[in-house]
């Protein structure tokens, strides 16, 4: 009940980015990896370089994860 609450008056706020404790790379890492990306270096070759999958790597690169990262 608590977390609805909280949920529908914006009191909870989830935490984006390198400041989620899960987070792996940080902003800076993330316009690297787009900027490899755009110089087309292989997505594979990306992931090794930041020790992360290459999905993650697609997911960055499409906007769909780290879209606060302009």
């Amino acid at each position: 009940e608590n977390c609805i609450h909280a949920i529908r008056n914006n009191l909870y706020q989830q935490a984006k980015g390198s400041a989620c404790s899960n987070a792996k790379i940080t902003e800076a890492d993330v316009l690297q990896i787009r900027k490899y990306a755009a110089l087309g270096t292989m997505q594979k070759d990306i992931a090794a370089m930041f020790g992360i999958g290459r999905k993650a790597i697609s997911k960055i690169v499409t906007k769909q994860r780290w879209k606060h990262v302009i």
